[in-house]
């Protein structure tokens, strides 16, 4: 049990994915425990922007909007509001993509033009 403790701190302080989130961490004297839950938490948003997709753009701007605000607010309760403000600009920038989730282009692309053989 101990071993995987262990096992799952190294991979945590390892992950490049990590990176910048276990350095405001550090700087800011949170608990390394949080670099876990946020992940989490930034997994779940994610989902839950990428279920917006269907909905009309009004609506989804409106959802996406609400998103971030209550990633914004898990986010602070765990990481503390000064640690929260430095996750933003250094990695945490997911947040607020939340607020713009992907919204399809109502133009089609158009085809590059078909080169007919030449006979000769």
């Amino acid at each position: 049990m101990a071993s995987r403790i262990r096992n799952a701190e190294f991979v945590q302080a390892t992950d490049p994915r990590n990176s910048m989130l276990n350095r405001i961490v550090a700087r800011y004297d949170v608990s390394p425990a949080v670099v876990p839950q946020v992940s989490a938490v930034q997994q779940e948003f994610q989902q839950r922007a990428i279920a917006l997709r269907s909905l009309p753009a009004t609506e989804r701007a409106v959802q996406g909007q609400a998103l971030a605000t209550e990633a914004a607010a898990k986010l602070t309760t765990l990481l503390g509001p000064r640690a929260y403000e430095a996750y933003k600009d250094y990695g945490g920038q997911w947040v607020q993509s939340l607020a713009t989730p992907f919204i399809p282009s109502s133009r089609a692309t158009p085809s590059p033009p078909v080169s007919s053989p030449t006979k000769g």
